[in-house]
């Protein structure tokens, strides 16, 4: 998505001194856009909110008294610049109101990741994951790790919200549900094919709620599905709620799928680790990152 010449000075002056260069996502909650500065610079992405996604994020924060996405991205950031290429978080670069818009809503602005969603990997059973599961359920650990380390719980921990980058370097984007730990919150607020009993039952959140989350994302990245499908088809709106509610009562009621026994050779602690990940009960989970990454080693 390029501007035109004519409107050069006023594609600046919606997201201030940046200018657009491309769209790169388009979904309900939110718009993001690859963008620069007008001097040569490295790009930036522009996460610029839908009105009714961000109508309903301040009635949230107001509600819970949480910070917004733009100010819990700014205290995960590293503290020092050194550390940066080092952190498993997309970094937070600022905030702002779009500009020239009646219901102009708020954008972020974040570093560019370049990469390759986990989720698209595994939905193109990407071959190179099979020699990489272990270090990439590691360097999952550590993102969740930064995250608990600041007092949040991340909420949304799937596979479409981890970058693969080259190398092998996975970082976390979209921040829009990070909340402190111990919140009841009346919403189903998550993707339901990774929300965790308590998250679906209003229940208050703790670490143990990610791990769960993690724990379905590992399960997906060894077998290449997920642990609980439903068999309600349709792509209308109704047939997508339906399914979505199916998902989250497998969630509370059907049993940890056994993982195919000719996984157990060549990823024994994983296979291992995945049960108590996966527990419904948050008290039967590892309690920490820390001890989950402990296990795998």
């Amino acid at each position: 998505m390029l501007w035109p010449k004519r409107g050069h000075r006023r594609s600046r002056e919606r997201f201030g001194d940046y200018h657009v260069t491309r769209l790169v996502h388009s979904g309900e909650k939110s718009f993001v856009f690859e963008a620069a500065k007008v001097t040569p610079e490295e790009p930036v992405a522009i996460k610029l909110y839908t009105w009714s996604y961000d109508r309903a994020a301040a009635e949230l924060e107001g509600k819970y008294g949480l910070q917004s996405e733009a100010e819990v991205g700014m205290e995960l950031n590293p503290l020092r610049a050194q550390d940066a290429d080092d952190c498993p978080i997309v970094a937070t670069l600022g905030k702002g109101r779009e500009y020239g818009k009646r219901r102009g809503t708020r954008y972020i602005v974040q570093e560019f990741v370049r990469g390759v969603g986990l989720g698209h990997l595994i939905a193109c059973r990407d071959p190179s994951l099979k020699d990489r599961t272990q270090r990439l359920a590691i360097r999952m650990c550590r993102a969740l790790q930064a995250v608990h380390r600041k007092g949040y719980v991340f909420r949304d921990f799937c596979s479409d919200n981890l970058i693969v980058q080259k190398g092998g370097v996975l970082r976390l984007i979209d921040l829009g549900f990070v909340a402190p730990p111990g919140i009841a919150f009346e919403e189903r607020s998550g993707t339901p094919s990774y929300m965790s009993p308590e998250q679906i039952q209003g229940k208050p959140l703790g670490f143990e709620t990610d791990i769960y989350s993690l724990g379905v994302v590992v399960y997906e990245l060894l077998t290449g599905e997920l642990p609980y499908v439903s068999r309600i088809a349709g792509s209308d709106e109704q047939s997508v709620r339906r399914r979505g509610r199916d998902v989250m009562q497998m969630h509370l009621r059907e049993p940890v799928p056994q993982l195919p026994q000719e996984l157990h050779s060549g990823a024994a602690a994983l296979c291992e680790a995945l049960p108590r990940c996966l527990a419904k009960d948050p008290e039967e989970r590892f309690r920490s990152v820390e001890e989950l990454m402990a296990a795998l080693r």
